[in-house]
């Protein structure tokens, strides 16, 4: 187990006083075997707690209008037993080398070179190499591909059908 200290941000994973699994908090004192998080009197031992990095949540809260659903690990606001907003969890970054699976609509018709048509593959399997960044300044990915006859790299905007391959 990692050794917490002042300072660091945890989630409550044994839940205890008002704090539910899930919360999370930084860690504000300690006092023998009782760790305290955002200033409480109370405490828990260490063994109730999971080190963090970074926010786990987006910063953005959604209203719930009850036309989308929230994801069960969204970060949830409830008042009188309804969740009133969320918070989505953020998406990990992609990492350099990292597999991925690429839904078919998503690739450009032309590559870099009018040979490299799309194939009409469902999926595709690509290779995460960097982000990207197009002329109006939209984030995207550049990815390698290979379809067992033609490799290339390509760049794309929409990442609603990537999928990472675990």
């Amino acid at each position: 187990m990692t050794k917490l200290k002042v300072g660091d941000k945890v989630e409550v994973i044994q839940a205890y006083e008002k704090y539910k699994v899930g919360d999370v908090g930084i860690i504000t004192s300690i006092d023998d075997i009782y760790y305290r998080i955002n200033g409480d009197k109370g405490g828990a031992p260490a063994y109730f707690f999971k080190k963090v990095e970074g926010d786990l949540y987006e910063d953005q809260w959604h209203l719930n209008d009850g036309k989308v659903e929230i994801p069960a690990d969204a970060d949830k606001l409830e008042k009188g037993g309804s969740v009133v907003a969320f918070r989505k969890r953020k998406v990990k970054p992609f990492e350099f080398g990292e597999k991925l699976r690429i839904k078919k609509s998503l690739w450009p018709k032309y590559v870099i070179d009018p040979k490299n048509i799309n194939p009409g593959l469902d999926y595709v399997d690509a290779v995460y190499i960097c982000k990207y960044f197009d002329l109006d300044d939209a984030e995207g990915i550049r990815v390698y591909i290979n379809d067992g006859q033609n490799s290339w790299d390509c760049c794309f905007n929409d990442l609603d059908k990537v999928e990472r391959l675990t």
